[in-house]
């Protein structure tokens, strides 16, 4: 009798160990698609973070990570290269006469422009409003200077249309070489020194 009852009661015991194993594993299915989707939160959010909402560019804090790699890399390997500062002479006027969509529109024309005028190792960043930055690892002094001239010619040059008007660009812009000792903050003082430079010499 005692037999009998130990063989019926055990089935029992196994179907509710097999039930809790399944809901086990089900949480943790559960959990690990949590934790995926949270990753992919965290990732959206970082990417944010990094860039410009208006023009897709790295923004200033993209910028400034950009920067730190690519100086860390010029002290390892004793390289040099060049930032290219840029404020757009026209896009206050055009944020006036035509309101902010107008200088979006101009903003994103113009960052299109330096994409696909620079290199593909070449860090394109938004800084603030009329604000951009060039940061061009690996580059001659003589290359840099030439490829600022040529850059300065055609935003100088540049106009965009925009609801049956056209809107000017123009652009101040600094220069500056940078080699294996820099820091991030310098690039940017020094640049925008050399834009006051140029500016005063007219």
């Amino acid at each position: 009798m005692s037999d009998r009852a130990d063989s019926e009661v055990k089935p029992a015991e196994n179907v509710a160990a097999e039930n809790i194993e399944a809901e086990a594993l089900e949480a943790a299915a559960r959990a690990e698609q949590a934790l995926a989707a949270e990753r992919g939160r965290v990732e959206q959010l970082l990417a944010q973070t990094t860039l410009d909402e208006v023009t897709g560019l790295l923004n200033r804090r993209g910028f400034a990570d950009a920067a730190a790699r690519s100086l860390a890399r010029a002290r390892r390997y004793r390289e040099t290269g060049a930032l290219i500062l840029i404020d757009l002479a026209g896009l206050d006027d055009t944020r006036t006469r035509l309101g902010e969509d107008a200088g979006n529109f101009l903003a994103v024309a113009v960052g299109n422009l330096l994409r696909t005028r620079f290199r593909d190792v070449d860090y394109v960043a938004r800084l603030e409003g009329g604000r951009f930055a060039l940061l061009l690892p690996m580059i001659a002094e003589e290359d840099a200077r030439r490829r600022t001239a040529t850059l300065k010619t055609h935003l100088d040059r540049m106009s965009v249309p925009w609801q049956g008007q056209t809107m000017r660009v123009g652009a101040r812009i600094g220069l500056i070489n940078y080699g294996p000792r820099e820091a991030t903050a310098d690039l940017l003082e020094r640049a925008e020194a050399d834009m006051r430079e140029r500016m005063h010499r007219g």
